[in-house]
C-alpha cells in the first residue's frame, strides 16, 4: 500500500517471497505476480514481459487478465490496461474486490471518473474494509469534483488505516506520473493528511 517506513526492504521481501512462489508453482498466477512485483520495483519492461508470460500460461485466469493490465497502467499504458481489466471482470463469475478497484485504477489514469466511480463503489460494497478500494473510490469522487462524497470517503480511508499519509512519488520519472500526481493532489483535496515530505504537484 506504499505506506512501509523502509520501502526498499519491504519491496526486496515482496520480490524474494515472488521469486520463491514462481520456483515452488510456475503459474499464471504466479508469474503475473512477479511480473506485477518487477512493476512496483519500477521494472516496467520487465514487469510487462513477465505478467505477459503467466497470461499465456492460462489465457482464461482473470487474475492473469488484472495483473497485466495493472502493470501497463503503471507504464503509463492505462488504454490497453482498461481492455485487459475489463475482460477480468468478464470471465469472473463473481469479481473479486481486487479486480474492481483496480479496473476503478485504470479508468481513472484515463479520466473516465464515472467509471472509476461506478467500479470503486462496487468494490467497496463488496469488502467495506478495503483500504485500496476505498481509497481509489475518494480519489476518483475528488477528480470529478464531488468533493463532499470525496471527503466522507476520506474519512473511511482513514477508518481503515488511521495513519495513512500522502506520501511524494516514489519515482519521478515513472511513466504514470502524471496520473499519479493527479491522484495525490485528489487524495489532498478529499482531506486525507500529506507526508510531512509531500508538497502540492503543480
Amino acid at each position: 500500500f506504499r505506506t512501509a517506513e523502509d520501502p526498499k526492504k519491504k519491496m526486496q521481501e515482496a520480490l524474494d517471497s515472488a521469486l520463491k512462489s514462481v520456483e515452488l508453482d510456475y503459474s499464471a498466477d504466479t508469474l503475473s505476480q512477479l511480473g506485477w512485483v518487477y512493476t512496483l520495483m519500477h521494472q516496467y519492461d520487465k514487469g510487462v514481459e513477465t505478467a505477459e508470460k503467466g497470461l499465456a500460461f492460462n489465457p482464461n485466469n482473470s487474475r492473469a487478465y488484472c495483473n497485466l493490465g495493472l502493470t501497463l497502467m503503471e507504464a503509463g499504458r492505462c488504454e490497453e490496461a482498461v481492455i485487459l481489466i475489463d475482460k477480468a471482470l468478464r470471465i469472473s463469475p463473481i469479481p473479486s474486490a481486487n479486480i474492481l478497484f483496480s479496473g476503478a485504477q485504470a479508468n481513472r489514469d484515463c479520466k473516465d471518473y464515472e467509471k472509476c466511480i461506478a467500479l470503486a463503489q462496487k468494490a467497496v460494497e463488496q469488502a467495506p474494509d478495503s483500504f485500496l478500494s476505498q481509497k481509489t473510490l475518494t480519489q476518483c469522487y475528488a477528480l470529478s469534483g464531488e468533493v463532499e462524497k470525496a471527503q466522507a470517503s476520506a474519512a473511511e480511508v482513514l477508518r481503515i488505516m488511521p495513519n495513512y499519509k500522502v506520501r511524494p512519488l516514489s519515482n519521478p520519472n515513472c511513466p504514470s506520473c502524471e496520473a499519479l500526481k493527479r491522484m495525490k493532489n485528489a487524495e489532498i483535496m478529499a482531506g486525507l493528511p500529506p507526508h510531512k515530505d509531500f508538497q502540492e504537484y503543480r
